[in-house]
């Protein structure tokens, strides 16, 4: 995968049954393209730094080689926002570097209530 897919609460009724750990993928998903080399573009997190957009609940960015860096940088532009609930980083190849930026993102963050991470290479010290 190389995207990222940011969606809305939309109608759970008429979701398709396609990823059960997660909200079911919503029929008003915005999917964006990740740049070449792995990177979020700039303007994205521009968008989810400064969004009170409520269609903006769900960013997924599950099996997509984002590392420690981005992963970074995505929470601090989470810092700042007041409508994303639920983040998802499964298998992303980050590690305990960019577990401790989105604890930090957590602590000025209370909108986010549900954070995946599962199959990246963090530690019990993580």
């Amino acid at each position: 995968q190389d995207e990222i897919m940011m969606t809305d609460g939309g109608d759970k009724s008429r979701q398709p049954k396609q990823q059960s750990h997660l909200p079911q993928t919503h029929k008003n998903a915005t999917r964006i393209q990740l740049t070449s080399n792995n990177k979020i573009p700039s303007q994205i997190l521009n968008v989810i730094s400064s969004s009170t957009d409520p269609s903006i609940t769900l960013i997924e960015l599950d099996k997509n080689p984002l590392g420690d860096s981005e992963v970074s940088r995505l929470a601090h532009a989470l810092m700042t926002n007041t409508t994303v609930q639920t983040v998802s980083l499964r298998n992303c190849k980050i590690t305990d570097r960019a577990v401790q930026a989105l604890a930090d993102c957590l602590q000025r963050n209370a909108t986010i209530t549900s954070l995946h991470l599962d199959a990246n290479r963090i530690t019990r010290e993580g």
